[in-house]
């Protein structure tokens, strides 16, 4: 374990071998990704892993910056830990500042040289987190774990220059395109808003109802509400859609997370453009 409040110095080369640790939502791996690139820059030669969970490994093939995306599954605990010994990291960087205790034996069990994470009791003592108004970004506060690597933490105020980096595939990309010269005509509506109706579990799922509720109360005020999410959300649609009197469109449902994550891109309306 070494102390957040320490730098690394000369301990480590030009080239180490890094394993980042994040087993939680696809979010949370989202996240990360202005943080791969930061130590990609650090680091051209080095080689840079990022151990994801059952949950959000299928945003694997989208992330850039890394060299491996190895999968932490309750099946396969043993044999994951036996493997990520193997590479003999450098360093293992636990992104979770919540306490998650599977991230936290993972990164103690990984045989890493240095290990670095949040070990305090309170989730965001070691970031300098405020509360309120005024508070940092997820982002930001993550960054500050990078601070023994030498890296400075990114600050709130320069955003623009640490946008969420996510590579998608072309076929995806032109799938979506063609999705919607068919379904929503040419380039689509100017005013689309994109609902998305999926969720991990039942218990985290909004009721379709509602769905169909806000997609009706969109769409008079002027916009035009967009329906998406997996094949597993056919009932969802369905009353979303009743309840909704037609208004808006249903896209066909997304296969992977690659084709959902095209449907959103193609959108006219975003809060933070360039994101993609």
């Amino acid at each position: 374990m070494w102390p957040l409040d320490r730098q690394l110095g000369d301990q480590l080369g030009c080239s180490p071998c890094i394993l980042l640790i994040r087993v939680d939502r696809i979010g949370d791996a989202i996240l990360s990704t202005p943080l791969l690139r930061i130590l990609r820059d650090r680091f051209p030669d080095g080689s840079i892993d990022i151990l994801l969970g059952e949950k959000n490994q299928v945003v694997a093939p989208l992330l850039q910056d890394v060299d491996r995306c190895p999968v932490l599954r309750k099946s396969h605990i043993v044999q994951t830990i036996h493997d990520l010994r193997q590479r003999r990291y450098d360093v293992v960087l636990n992104l979770h500042l919540n306490r998650s205790a599977s991230a936290s034996l993972v990164a103690r069990l990984a045989g890493g040289r240095i290990v670095l994470q949040n070990s305090s009791s309170d989730p965001f003592e070691a970031t300098g987190r405020e509360t309120g108004v005024g508070a940092l970004h997820m982002v930001s506060m993550t960054s500050k774990l990078l601070a023994p690597l030498g890296i400075l933490p990114i600050d709130d105020s320069a955003a623009r220059q640490h946008l969420l980096r996510l590579e998608i595939p072309a076929a995806s990309v032109e799938r979506a395109h063609a999705i919607r010269k068919q379904v929503l005509g040419g380039s689509g509506p100017e005013r689309a808003v994109f609902l998305n109706l999926s969720a991990s579990n039942e218990s985290r799922r909004w009721p379709a109802e509602r769905w169909g509720q806000l997609a009706l109360g969109l769409a008079e005020i002027g916009f035009h509400p967009v329906l998406c999410g997996t094949p597993g959300d056919s009932a969802a649609f369905a009353t979303a859609t009743e309840v909704a009197e037609g208004s808006g469109t249903t896209l066909p449902a997304t296969p992977n997370y690659a084709e959902f994550a095209a449907n959103l891109i193609l959108s006219r309306l975003r809060a933070t453009p360039g994101v993609w």
